[in-house]
């Protein structure tokens, strides 16, 4: 009985090994990740809080532009924007610092990008709420428009490579912006 185990064990490695090693083995694949599938991607890793998956969602080259009403404590003023390593270090210590997110993120179409024509354009009316207690009753909470452009990294597969906060602090809902909500708790 066992050797009968041992070999259906041993022809079940082989034939993964023959299918991996194989040349068409991995044409049938096809990597594509829309503007849309990554704004999704997005919105999870933030109610998931899962900072892998963020991370994946950005270029290189990504760059957060503040809103007006933050130009004032950003520590790169006057650019009033940071880069991908602050990006992914506000939101690292935002995911590990809370106990529950809330995200509703709604995107137009997309449109090609004003003054880029290979880039992609995407405006996302957004409803952020970050919870400071197990409760999920107090916290920090901000909406309003997210702009995003999107550039292709590879073969269809697109990523965000600039965020412009366009939260709306003068709304019934919250005075704070989404980059003031990711940086509070650095």
């Amino acid at each position: 009985m066992m050797s009968m185990i041992n070999c259906c064990i041993g022809m079940s490695a082989l034939l993964l090994l023959i299918i991996a090693c194989s040349p068409t083995g991995t044409e049938d694949i096809v990597v594509s990740v829309t503007p849309e599938q990554t704004i999704e991607q997005l919105r999870e890793s933030y109610i998931e809080q899962n900072f892998s998956d963020y991370t994946n969602c950005f270029a290189d080259s990504f760059v957060f532009v503040l809103h007006e009403q933050d130009w004032e404590w950003n520590p790169n003023d006057p650019d009033s924007c940071w880069f991908l390593s602050s990006e992914l270090a506000y939101s690292e210590d935002l995911f590990l610092s809370v106990p529950g997110i809330s995200l509703e993120l709604e995107c137009t179409p997309t449109y090609i990008w004003p003054d880029d024509s290979t880039a992609l354009g995407m405006t996302c009316p957004f409803d952020l709420e970050v919870y400071v207690d197990s409760a999920h009753t107090s916290g920090y909470r901000s909406a309003g428009d997210a702009v995003f452009r999107f550039v292709e990294v590879s073969d269809e597969v697109w990523m965000i490579d600039y965020w412009k906060d366009q939260s709306d602090t003068r709304g019934s809902k919250e005075s704070s912006t989404w980059g003031f909500v990711k940086a509070v708790f650095s």
